[in-house]
């Protein structure tokens, strides 16, 4: 009975502990930065055909634990970040990016950091450039951004399709690509806070229903764990292989065809770059290159820049500064001579 008694009075205490220290936390912590929410409140609003979208006109900061310190964050009326200063030169040139997602979009930087708004900068022709990147959206989900908000009225001299890397989510791709991605529940796709977006859900949160989300102690715990498991390399984490590795790679190349096709039809013409990924061979890019349509400008600055570069990353991997202006002057290059062929 005395060992029973000690048992439950411990346990009593443990749960007292646990519940005093959770009180202490929620009223004394800052929620943003003990949840690592990315933005200031409320940009994401739910949308049942891509899971989410950024809200039109939106103003607030990004922040994020690693460097990024509330860096002003302006989006324009379809929800993109801004492009670079309207262009009055006649000769002035429209280019579009399309996909790159948080990378692309400049998470962590100011706008005219971004490496599109580099581009402009350092580009000899006048150049008016439209980021439409989208964070946590891959190349298929953003080309359909592109169409669903951005064509109306759109007619682009010049559009650029980046890849940072390549992720094994293509091989998922359905086989009729004019269909939207999967709209599966907003809450399936990302970890939500009143209208703040999060990096992915990992390996134990797929596991877990959001509940322990509620819990400054448990969410901390939770977080530590799935850290711990992605350092151990798991085999769920592990490099594509084998027939899913070519699968991916078919389903990306399908992709890209299926993306110039839609172009080519309307006669602007498509360049894609393709950024160093670290720690990834020199030839991470050869086979797409090789199976990519005639007519379509590559770049590979994986191979150009990749020992050149300088810099580093800010804010969980994504481009600081230095990384954005050297690849937007090598992109701005490459746009300078595709528009100025005869």
């Amino acid at each position: 009975m005395r060992k029973a008694a000690k048992i439950i009075l411990y346990g009593c205490s443990l749960l007292a502990s646990f519940g005093i220290a959770e009180v202490l936390l929620q009223f004394t912590q800052d929620r943003t930065l003990h949840y690592g929410w990315w933005f200031s409140d409320d940009i994401h609003v739910p949308d049942e055909r891509f899971g989410f979208r950024f809200k039109p006109h939106y103003q607030g900061s990004m922040r994020h634990p690693d460097g990024v310190f509330h860096v002003p964050l302006r989006l324009d009326e379809r929800g993109f970040r801004s492009a670079s200063q309207s262009c009055t030169d006649p000769a002035c040139k429209e280019v579009v990016f399309i996909g790159g997602a948080s990378n692309i979009f400049g998470y962590g930087i100011r706008d005219e950091h971004t490496v599109p708004n580099q581009v402009s900068a350092h580009a000899r022709l006048p150049l008016k450039v439209v980021n439409t990147a989208t964070p946590g959206a891959h190349l298929h989900r953003a080309f359909h951004i592109y169409r669903e908000l951005a064509e109306a009225g759109a007619d682009p001299d010049l559009v650029v399709l980046s890849l940072v890397g390549i992720g094994g989510f293509y091989r998922e791709l359905p086989d009729n690509l004019e269909q939207l991605p999967d709209t599966r529940p907003t809450e399936d796709l990302f970890r939500y806070h009143p209208g703040n977006v999060l990096q992915p859900r990992g390996k134990l949160a797929e596991k877990t229903d959001r509940w322990y989300y509620r819990s400054m102690i448990l969410n901390k715990l939770f977080y530590l764990a799935d850290t711990w498991m992605n350092r151990l390399h798991l085999p769920t984490g592990a490099p594509l292989s084998g027939e899913a590795h070519d699968q991916n790679q078919r389903k990306l190349l399908d992709l890209v065809h299926f993306i110039y096709a839609y172009f080519e039809s309307r006669n602007i013409p498509v360049l894609l770059t393709m950024f160093p990924s670290e720690g990834q061979p020199a030839n991470l890019y050869d086979p797409l290159s090789a199976g990519c349509p005639d007519g379509m400008y590559l770049l590979n600055l994986h191979r150009q820049l990749n020992d050149q570069l300088t810099g580093g990353s800010i804010a969980g991997d994504h481009f600081d500064i230095q990384r954005s202006m050297q690849y937007g002057e090598a992109i701005a290059k490459k746009i300078d001579e595709i528009l100025t062929q005869p």
